[in-house]
């Protein structure tokens, strides 16, 4: 347990002191100094279990650590801990450079030890790390790094870390007199600090390796001639995304979630690529024949998958033509849609598909 309190807590302004068979083990910049002195000095009087607070595991420990109090490690089994919290508000004056509207009002003073202490009560993680250094001949001032560990590039700490050590100078008074020896990487920090990047946006692409929506109903439907009324909704707006991107889809689903939010879906492969709102909604229906429960619905979706460029199949001169014909009223209609909203214009075909299906419905085996 020693060693993982070490490890985590590595680069941090954690203190370990082992008085006798005992350690002592806590945050300096948390707690107070004073009351910590006294422990040591007089430990027959404060390390009295009757007086301390027994710690179960490890995640207690830090809990206990980032919010000031002292652990007592003997042993694995025997670990107590007591509150010596030192009153960070003390002396701290509200900000009169950077004056916050909303927000704490508090700020930095020239105590190293508050400043950091004033961070750790606002970020309570063993993944903040502060990496000290000395710097300057004559007032030989402590400067931290700080960085959460977890997200951090620590290649980059390790160039700011070396970066620091580099500066020769007689005194370093306050963090202006940092500011020329990192020249234009100020700005950058400065920057990075406030959420700013002037880096290049790369475009992502505009196509999508799946396409879906789903509807989360204001009541439980159970009628059936309603939920394929909404799936061809459902429908008409994936296929339209997916002739946008000019592909065509392999796979074909139906998301549901029952009343009581338990969640399954079933798909089909198809045939053949496909991205005309009319084969797919057959497809979707030939679905939902085979795989709806019967049951009540508060959440159902389509989703297409498995894209290609193109329609690849065997056809005969006559079929082509056909699918070609297709093709040109769907860009007609998309076209119409587009600009007036909804399902304006849709195939006569389309009213029928649900009647076909009737009557057809497959158990789920």
């Amino acid at each position: 347990m020693l060693e993982k309190i070490k490890n985590n807590f590595k680069e941090t302004d954690i203190i370990i002191k082992k008085i006798e068979s005992i350690y002592l083990i806590y945050l300096e910049t948390l707690v107070n100094g004073n009351i910590v002195n006294d422990i040591c000095i007089n430990k027959d009087i404060y390390i009295n279990k009757n007086n301390l607070i027994k710690v179960k595991d490890y995640k207690e420990i830090e809990n206990y650590l980032l919010n000031g109090f002292i652990i007592f490690y003997e042993n694995n089994e025997s670990i107590y801990t007591m509150e010596v919290r030192s009153t960070l508000d003390r002396g701290i004056n509200t900000s009169e450079s950077e004056i916050s509207i909303r927000g704490p009002k508090d700020s930095f003073n020239e105590n190293f030890n508050k400043n950091l202490g004033l961070i750790r009560n606002r970020i309570r993680s063993s993944h903040l790390k502060n990496k000290n250094i000395n710097i300057g001949k004559l007032s030989n001032t402590k400067v931290s790094i700080l960085y959460i560990n977890n997200i951090a590039k620590l290649d980059k700490v390790n160039i700011i870390e070396e970066k620091l050590k580099s500066i020769d100078i007689d005194g370093i008074i306050d963090s202006s007199y940092l500011k020329k020896y990192f020249k234009n990487q100020t700005s950058f920090l400065i920057n990075s600090a406030n959420g700013i990047d002037y880096s290049k946006v790369e475009p992502r692409s505009s196509k999508s390796d799946s396409i879906s929506v789903s509807e989360t109903l204001p009541y439980d439907v159970s009628d059936k001639e309603k939920i394929k009324e909404i799936l061809f909704r459902q429908t008409e707006e994936v296929t339209r995304s997916l002739r946008w991107q000019k592909q065509y889809a392999k796979t074909v689903a139906i998301t549901y979630k029952n009343s009581s939010f338990q969640s399954y879906q079933h798909q089909m492969k198809l045939d053949v690529p496909d991205n005309s709102t009319t084969n797919i909604y057959k497809a979707v229906m030939t679905i939902l024949d085979e795989s709806w429960k019967d049951e009540s619905i508060r959440n159902i979706g389509v989703r297409l998958a498995d894209f290609c460029d193109s329609r690849v199949e065997q056809v005969s001169m006559f079929s082509e033509v056909k699918e070609e014909k297709i093709d040109k009223i769907e860009e007609i209609a998309d076209s119409i849609n587009k600009k007036y909203g909804g399902a304006s214009v849709m195939p006569a075909s389309i009213k029928v598909i649900g009647k076909m299906n009737r009557g057809n419905k497959k158990s789920l085996k």
